[in-house]
């Protein structure tokens, strides 16, 4: 008998347990699954974290090789199918295999690109003996909210009630009384539909232009068509009638009809989500028995399922429960952390009065005469921390009995945990830190106790000692790093060019496919992952942009075994290099035939597939409109005769567009098409598989929708057709606008929309270009304001460029790129063209047909090269080249330069070799202005300013940072039009300021960990003195630091000396004992740092 249950989880679980000294370990909870199994309620994972939404959805985020298991699951009633509840990024799969994560298959749900989440089924069975399953992303990137079970069939028979005793005989002969046998059923029930339960609409009795889907858990109805539901027992009366439904189509209706098409209960609206119910009120009195029609209204509706309320009856209202009256901090209304802080251990207020700052691991506060009258059943706590970590509550004190154990993610949120045993009266109650740092807590409440529950915590299964690629690699985990250094706040690492990060002893033993890195950098850079050395095989290359993302480089390289991967940054710029991940090979599976085979060497109906996701078959019934990342799946493909490719009848209303085929459960593309316009004619869609036997196989479309008509594969003796250019081809014969390529990267439209400026190492991409005339070079209209400046123009994915030419100052006259001799590139490709060296401005381009008439380069005129500025000698603003000038102009005196509100004028190449205290600049405005002076760019490092007004005159503006080198510096007006005149600067001389210096035996030291614009400085205290002291002061001169930000410390300033002074919590220290402060501060700090302690 299929039995449907509801149920919620007996116990929360929590994913992680510590193991701190005296903390016992016990199993797992048992975890039931036949209700919502929350997903980050998991026993073990590998995933990105977990997200929650806006209305407080909380759910795993999975990327491609991410996993989490459940242990302890009672499949006590049989397993007939499995629910997750998925919101995917684009398509991919999860697979469920029994155990743990390397467990075997025990079958997949293939999921697309949603707005929301949505419910996939898949159907299972012999899993009742397992009591742990593991859910493993292996492909695509989803958010994952929570999975439930549905019940088998299960032979357990009842027990056998036992034979009542016999009465004893009495004395009398009167006869006992014969016990009332109960009532055998009406003929009538047997067989009736119970409506106030959800009934599923692949259960109706018959169906009318109405079909049960190929998963077989709904029923698709047909504009017009029906479904009836037979002998339905509204005996408790009707109220509203919900169904889960959807359709593809605006303004579809769903009716619901008694006993025939001609009584209408109601029409419903149909929207796009079938996991949410929609709702009928029904105002009419119906009772009895009755078949119910549900017909589709203005177009087809897919049906999954749908339930009656009961029209009379009182709904049981939950307890109400009381506040406590006996005093005491009433913990059933929510507690600001803050308020009630009567002890703690490394935990202050926030500085704010926010929050509870539990500052690292074995910290705590303490809330005294919490009133637990009303017994506790869980508690909710919102709090977020600087990495994972987990909080225990306990009783009485800091090593008390642990009643609840909260996971605190880097996230801010409520947190809800369920107490392990329900305690009363008045406690004092501890939040102890055992794993993690930085946790703020702001608000805790409890709820009512109604029993005991038992929690014992999770025993985490044991690590591995190589490094396994499979899963995310965290950057700073690196083994060694050259040239490069972790980032302030420890989660990643940045690598200065050709410096890189090492992961020592990865295994590989699963092969190598792909790899896939987050990464940014400071401009356009490239990343290389390379074999065992810095300068070994390269195995993959990825180009790194400027905004934080994931990238993914699929390799041909064949690499096994255990290996030392080196990622080496090789290219200008810095790359802030957060985590990467290894793919495996991929593995060939072949299906066993089921059922009847389909013959694809003859033509195959795309509207004949046996699923469709993220598809509909077209009004005309004649093809299938698959979205971009859609897919259509045929199964039991028989291709005995072997496979060179297919041939596809498919077209798409936009360029650009590609219909991918995938065999079995791979997750890579076995071919791929550029797909046009015109679905009458067949493309020829080659395959990188050598394919036999009996396969199932998915058409997917990419970058775009596809209408596809039909297909049919091409057997191994066919020959290979090479697929010329189709549909929407660029033809590069002509002159093309840059303004249309296809992507930018690291580059932007000119405000005119007329051409493209691509910044250093940035590029535009342009697609499916019909080279059919062959190519010997290529034309471009570009222009730059720097010196030394080149274009490269890369074909498809190689690395190096085929060509290069220097970019002068004149868009309107061609410079030609000549490829090599010998070159031959022919068909349908794409390009990109990168500048080098600086920023460059593209006007459009052109390609010479190969075989083309050589063009004699025209010399390229070049912009001026800077000479060395000498700064301690007055230095002329009319000495600037002009092309320095940004919204700037000479006066017609020639003796100065107008900077206009907003503009600036730049110095370049000005060298300090003996430091600077100050800057003279002579200027001028007939309104008040202020002049700023700026490093490396107009909107860098403020070095000082100066208010300008009336006649031009000398004013000084104190540096507030020593220069040492060479350095570009810029002189920007804020507001106002000012004159400016000339400028120089004053060398640096240390101020001469000797502080008093006392004796107190208390010694300090730092460490100092710097990058490109800031540094990072960790002081130690010591107390050497003999005996315990009760404050400290440590001064550092301002002239060595600038102080951003700061912790475990105040901060406050005597002359030129920043002064640092303990907080409450660390001001006492006896004799040995040491503390910690730190501080971040922006620019470069000086060679050495010159501070005295007190």
């Amino acid at each position: 008998m299929k039995r449907k249950v509801s149920v919620v989880l007996s116990a929360a679980m929590a994913a992680t347990t510590i193991m701190a000294q005296g903390v016992p370990a016990y199993a797992a909870p048992e975890i039931r699954p036949y209700g919502n199994v929350e997903a980050e309620l998991d026993f073990d994972h590998s995933y990105q974290g977990t997200v929650t939404d806006e209305y407080d959805v909380t759910s795993v985020n999975l990327e491609s090789g991410d996993y989490f298991s459940t242990h302890s699951v009672n499949f006590s009633q049989g397993v007939s199918k499995i629910t997750l509840k998925i919101k995917g990024t684009g398509a991919g799969i999860i697979e469920l295999r029994k155990g743990d994560k390397d467990g075997d298959k025990i079958g997949n749900v293939k999921y697309t690109a949603t707005d929301e989440f949505k419910e996939y089924d898949l159907s299972v069975s012999g899993i009742d003996d397992l009591d742990a399953i593991a859910f493993v992303n292996v492909a695509g990137s989803c958010l994952v909210d929570s999975w439930t079970a549905e019940p088998g069939s299960t032979s357990e028979e009842p027990d056998e009630p036992e034979t009542p005793d016999q009465p004893d005989q009495p004395d009398v002969p009167d006869q006992p009384d014969v016990p009332d046998v109960p009532d055998e059923p009406e003929p009538s029930q047997v067989g009736m539909v119970n409506p106030y339960e959800r009934v599923e609409a692949e259960d109706s009795a018959e169906r009318v232009s109405a079909k049960i889907v190929p998963n077989k858990e709904s029923v698709f109805i047909d504009d017009g068509g029906y479904v009836i539901a037979k002998n339905v027992d509204f005996s408790k009366g009707v109220s509203e009638v919900k169904v889960y439904a959807k359709s593809t189509q605006p303004r579809v209706k769903l009716g619901v009809y008694v006993d025939g098409t001609d009584t209408l209960v109601g029409e419903i609206n149909i929207g796009t989500d079938m996991t949410s119910a929609a709702t009928l009120e029904v105002t009419s009195a119906l009772s009895g028995k009755h078949d119910v029609y549900f017909k589709a209204a203005g177009g087809s509706v897919q049906l999954d399922a749908w339930e009656a309320s009961e029209g009379t009856g009182t709904v049981e209202q939950p307890p109400v429960v009381e506040p406590p009256v006996s005093g005491g901090v009433n913990p059933y209304t929510t507690v600001a952390a803050k308020d009630y802080v009567d002890d703690k251990k490394d935990a202050m207020v926030t500085p704010m009065g926010a929050s509870v700052n539990i500052l690292k691991e074995g910290g705590y506060f303490a809330v005294k005469d919490v009133n637990l009258s009303n017994g506790v059943s869980s508690f909710t706590v919102k709090a977020g921390a600087k990495v994972a970590s987990v909080v225990e509550i306990r009783l009485d004190k800091a090593d008390g009995e642990k009643i609840a154990t909260v996971r605190v993610a880097t996230e801010a949120k409520e947190i809800k945990t369920s107490a392990l045993t329900d305690v009363s009266g008045k406690h004092t109650l501890y939040f102890v830190a055992v794993k993690g740092s930085g946790i703020n807590i702001d608000t805790w409440q409890a709820e009512a106790g109604q029993g005991t529950v038992e929690q014992p915590p999770v025993v985490e299964p044991p690590v591995s000692g190589t490094v396994n690629p499979y899963q995310k690699v965290e950057a700073e985990d690196s083994a060694e790093l050259s040239s490069a250094l972790l980032a302030p706040n420890k989660q990643s690492v940045l690598i200065n060019k050709n410096g890189y990060a090492v992961a020592k002893n990865v295994d590989l033993s699963k092969g190598l496919s792909a790899i896939t890195v987050m990464a940014k950098g400071t401009a356009a850079s490239r990343l290389e992952v390379r074999l065992d050395k810095a300068d070994g095989e390269r195995i993959a290359m990825f180009m790194v942009g400027t905004d934080a993302k994931e990238l993914k480089f699929n390799t041909k390289a064949s690499v096994t075994g255990t290996h030392d991967l080196y990622f080496v940054d090789t290219m200008d710029g810095s790359i802030t290099f957060d985590y990467w991940q290894a793919k495996a090979a991929d593995g060939t599976v072949v299906t066993p035939p089921v059922g009847d085979k389909v013959n694809p060497y003859n033509k195959v109906e795309a509207e004949n597939a046996n699923a469709l996701t993220d598809a509909k078959v077209t009004p005309n019934k004649q093809s299938v409109m698959i979205n971009e990342n859609g897919y259509i799946l045929v199964q039991n493909v028989d291709f005995s005769k072997g496979l060179s490719g297919f041939k596809v009848y498919a077209q798409s209303s936009k360029p650009g567009v590609k219909l991918n085929v995938y065999f079995d459960d791979a997750t890579t593309p076995a071919g791929t098409v550029n797909v046009g316009t015109d679905m009458t004619k067949a493309l020829d869609l080659n395959v990188s598989t050598d394919l036999t036997g009996t396969h199932y196989i998915y058409f997917e479309a990419a970058k775009g929708a596809v209408t596809l008509d039909a297909w049919q594969a091409v057997e191994k003796s066919g020959s290979v057709v090479v697929t010329p250019p189709v549909g929407q081809t660029v033809n590069p014969y002509n002159k093309v606008e840059a303004e249309n390529s296809n992507a930018l990267t690291n580059a932007m439209l000119s405000p005119n929309k007329q051409s493209v400026v691509i910044n250093d190492n940035g590029y535009i991409l342009v697609q499916n270009i019909d080279f059919s005339k062959g190519l010997s070079g290529f034309g471009v209209y570009a222009q730059t304001n720097l010196p030394k400046v080149k274009l490269n123009v890369y074909i498809d994915d190689a690395t190096e460029p085929i060509g290069s030419v220097s970019v002068g100052i004149d868009m309107t006259k061609p410079v030609y790129i000549k490829l090599p001799a010998g070159t031959n590139v022919t068909g349908t490709h794409y390009i990109y063209l990168e500048a080098k060296g600086g920023s460059v401005t593209l006007d459009s381009w052109n390609a010479m047909p190969a075989g083309s008439t050589s063009i004699d380069q025209p010399p390229v005129v070049e912009p001026p090269v800077y000479e060395d500025i000498n700064p301690y000698n007055k230095v002329e603003a009319e000495s600037i080249p002009s092309a320095s000038y940004t919204n700037a102009m000479l006066t017609p005196s020639k003796q100065a330069v107008s900077i206009m509100n907003g503009g600036n004028v730049v110095a370049k190449n000005v060298v300090f070799s003996n430091g600077v205290s100050e800057f003279k600049v002579v200027a001028g405005s007939t309104a008040s202005a202020k002049l700023e002076v700026r490093l490396g760019s107009a909107t860098g490092t403020l070095l000082g300013s100066a208010t300008v007004s009336g006649d031009a005159k000398e004013l000084t503006i104190k540096s507030s940072q020593n220069l040492s080198g060479k350095k570009d510096i810029y002189f920007v007006s804020a507001n106002g039009v000012i004159s400016f005149d000339s400028w120089k600067v004053t060398e640096y001389k240390e101020p001469v300021v000797t502080p008093p210096v006392v004796e107190t035996g208390v010694k300090a030291s730092y460490k100092e960990n710097s990058w490109n614009d800031g540094y990072q400085l960790n002081f130690t205290v010591t107390n050497s003195s003999g005996k315990t002291i009760n404050s400290w002061k440590v001064k550092v001169k301002k002239s060595d630091i600038n102080v951003s930000q700061s912790w475990c410390v105040n901060v406050s300033q005597e002359g030129d000396y920043y002064v640092f002074t303990p907080m409450s919590y660390n001001s006492t220290l006896a004799n040995g004992q040491s503390t910690e402060f730190g501080m971040i501060g922006r620019g470069q700090v000086g060679s050495t740092i010159n501070y005295t302690v007190e």
